[in-house]
């Protein structure tokens, strides 16, 4: 799989200083979501031919994969992250809904500028498969999802 730097992207299209009409913003957030939605289906159409006909993949990475810190859950339709899990501050549960094309934090939409931690969660996803340092699970439905906590 190759590995994208979904920041470089998104950052190459911005440039410093300039202001920025409220049209151009619409079309940089039209940029983010054409990015994670490639980058997603990459991830689960790649899956998908390596591993049959799946429902989802789960990516789960971090210090120990028995125990994995964070874990990244594609769909087709949605994407669930579970970010510093085994901490017992700082947990980030996030969600990107394809279709009404919004991230959530926590349970609460968010704004592209705080979208940002998501686009760098997802890089350092991207990264760990890159590396091999990943566990996958096939099949995870969104009613096991409801009972992480």
């Amino acid at each position: 799989m190759a590995n994208i730097d979904m920041n470089k992207k998104i950052q190459s299209s911005m440039t410093g200083g300039e202001e920025v009409s409220s049209e151009a913003a619409m079309a940089l957030s039209e940029a983010l979501v054409s990015q994670l939605d490639h980058v997603f289906d990459l991830i689960f159409e790649s899956s998908k031919q390596v591993l049959g006909n799946i429902s989802s993949i789960g990516i789960k990475y971090g210090k120990s994969l028995k125990s994995p810190d964070h874990m990244l859950v594609v769909f087709p339709e949605d994407v669930h992250g579970f970010e510093g899990w085994n901490n017992t501050r700082g947990k980030n549960r996030w969600r990107y809904q394809r279709r009404q094309k919004t991230i959530l934090k926590n349970g609460v939409a968010v704004n592209e500028t705080d979208a940002q931690p998501f686009v760098a969660f997802v890089q350092a996803s991207l990264d760990a498969i890159q590396q091999q340092q990943v566990a996958f699970s096939k099949n995870i439905t969104h009613k096991e999802l409801q009972g992480v906590r």
